[in-house]
């Protein structure tokens, strides 16, 4: 909710990729299951995880939480690719922009900038979207 108050409600959250409002949801909530330990797993274990331009629209994301088994959840054995790809993304980007570099995001895309370009010039080259 303070995503969606910060960049002025409903009709800006949409210009927002759903990737970067889940990842903030799982860094903000500490959540261990998609920790940077999680992932390096998914990737030893060879688990096929989303890369960003999968993970746009809610639309996107629900597909692929269908696509990469995460429909349940509660499994044990589930490490959650594609949560896990929006944390770590974020958790990049925010090691290079901050928490200041986060609100000025927001504030951007609230006055009408297009995101990607605002994410980009904020977190510079640190965390590359792919």
């Amino acid at each position: 909710m303070e995503l969606y108050q910060r960049v002025g409600g409903w009709p800006h959250v949409a210009r927002i990729p759903r990737w970067f409002d889940e990842g903030v949801a799982v860094v903000v909530a500490g959540e261990t299951r998609h920790s940077e330990a999680n992932r390096r797993e998914i990737q030893t274990r060879g688990i096929p995880a989303p890369a960003l331009a999968e993970l746009v629209s809610r639309s996107d994301w629900n597909a692929a939480l269908i696509k990469y088994g995460e429909t349940h959840l509660e499994d044990p054995g589930n490490l959650h690719a594609v949560y896990s790809a929006a944390a770590h993304e974020l958790s990049n980007w925010l090691a290079c922009a901050a928490p200041a570099g986060a609100a000025a995001l927001l504030t951007a895309v609230s006055e009408g900038g297009a995101f990607d370009s605002a994410y980009q010039r904020i977190g510079g080259n640190c965390a590359p979207m792919k």
